[in-house]
């Protein structure tokens, strides 16, 4: 008990911590993983922007971006897609990490961060910020309007920037994301509509009184005019294609040639997922026609449910339930020492049941009645081929009252498999 209480965590049985380990240890470690190395990538293309733009600026400790939109990088734009992904990603599910212990390897070797993979993390971000800055500043430091007056100033420059950055960084983020859910669909995209929805508001909806107060008179108007130039949107797209479609044809190489234990097995649940929703696919309906009723009609003479037992549902279907009628002659066949057999024709005369039956019409005794009496260890193959020899018809036919006569019927019925 006081190791118990000593201790941060405990279990109750052992058997819970192969799920501890397998699941949940190992989704922590990586989507710890994932958070450290995308939070050192995003923080470093941001910040070494501002040193970058120092050598433009004289070194006069001049931001490149608003005081505003510094706060809220961090605190709204970027956060949550982050933390969302650190919550719920997962690379595979329960269910496969449980059967293939091996994935719990890679988390011993520290695979998913390491030295290696943190200078990867910073050269990324100082590759990040050297286009996210020099492609927007070589697209509007030599242009003019048609006016005269030149396209671009440090408001347009901070915006058209900052724009950049966070469509990167969030298009990176959801590269990163391998288990989707609804919480990482809000959290990603409505990011950045937060970040458009707040620019618009601060620079287009405010009066120029409040943000000469802000100490933003500058930036008045500055989403339309950039939103008006075809510089603004070829810097986003230049800079969207420079910096995540070396990622993706990064990732769509190893994939193909060195792929991971984890990645087969996603794939191999992708397909499997496929494979159901193909034949979980219902059939369509097909409309009948009233031509086609009447055929059917025409071939499907009832409408008798059989069970898997056989009983008089042949004659029903072939419609001689009352036209013809079975003898009451039996041949029993009896079984030889040498394995031969012989048919001995006997006469079973029963003269009450016979009227009886020729009166009401009434089907044969079920296929079973006719076992030999004599041959207790008939084989059933043997049972099956005596009942389904064929019983001479009956040149009898009854009148239409006689068959309606269902209480009668069902007494001869009775007398008939009493009689056999």
């Amino acid at each position: 008990m006081q190791a118990v209480l000593s201790s941060d965590y405990s279990i109750g049985q052992f058997k819970y911590l192969e799920r501890l380990l397998l699941v949940h240890g190992r989704w922590s470690y990586l989507r710890m993983s994932k958070f450290l190395r995308y939070f050192f990538y995003k923080n470093f293309a941001f910040t070494l922007t501002h040193f970058w733009f120092a050598f433009f600026c004289g070194y006069s400790a001049q931001s490149i971006f608003d005081d505003r939109s510094i706060a809220s990088y961090n605190l709204l734009f970027t956060s949550l897609p982050v933390l969302a992904m650190g919550a719920f990603d997962q690379d595979v599910d329960d269910h496969y990490s449980v059967k293939f212990p091996r994935l719990y390897l890679p988390g011993q070797f520290n695979h998913f961060f390491n030295m290696r993979l943190f200078i990867f993390s910073l050269l990324h971000g100082i590759f990040s910020s050297l286009v996210v800055f020099f492609i927007p500043f070589g697209a509007f430091s030599m242009e003019m309007a048609a006016n005269g007056k030149d396209v671009g100033d440090l408001a347009v420059l901070e915006f058209t920037t900052f724009t950049a950055l966070i469509i990167v960084v969030s298009a990176q983020m959801a590269l990163d994301t391998a288990y989707w859910t609804w919480l990482n669909h809000a959290f990603l995209w409505g990011s950045i509509a937060i970040y458009f929805g707040l620019s618009f508001i601060l620079y287009e909806a405010l009066s120029s009184s409040l943000l000469s107060k802000m100490g933003s008179s500058m930036s008045q108007g500055v989403v339309i005019r950039c939103m008006q130039t075809p510089h603004f949107w070829f810097s986003i797209l230049l800079v969207c294609i420079i910096l995540l479609l070396p990622v993706i044809l990064s990732r769509f190489f190893w994939f193909d040639v060195r792929p991971s234990f984890a990645d087969r097995l996603r794939c191999k649940a992708r397909l499997r997922a496929r494979m159901a929703r193909k034949t979980s696919i219902p059939s369509p309906v097909i409309l009948r026609s009233n031509r086609m009723r009447r055929s059917q009609k025409e071939v499907i003479r009832s409408s008798y449910a059989f069970s898997h037992s056989e009983g008089f549902g042949d004659l029903i279907v072939r419609g001689q339930l009352f036209n013809d009628m079975p003898s009451t002659h039996l041949s029993p066949i009896r079984e030889h020492s040498n394995g031969s057999f012989d048919e001995r024709s006997t006469e079973r005369s029963f003269s009450s049941t016979t009227s009886s039956v020729a009166d009401h019409s009434l089907p044969p005794p079920p296929p079973s009645a006719f076992q030999s009496p004599n041959a207790p260890n008939e084989s059933p193959f043997q049972a099956s081929s005596i009942a389904d020899r064929p019983l001479p018809p009956v040149p009898f036919r009854p009148s239409h009252s006689q068959r309606s006569q269902r209480s009668d019927m069902s007494e001869s019925r009775q007398q008939v498999e009493t009689a056999v």
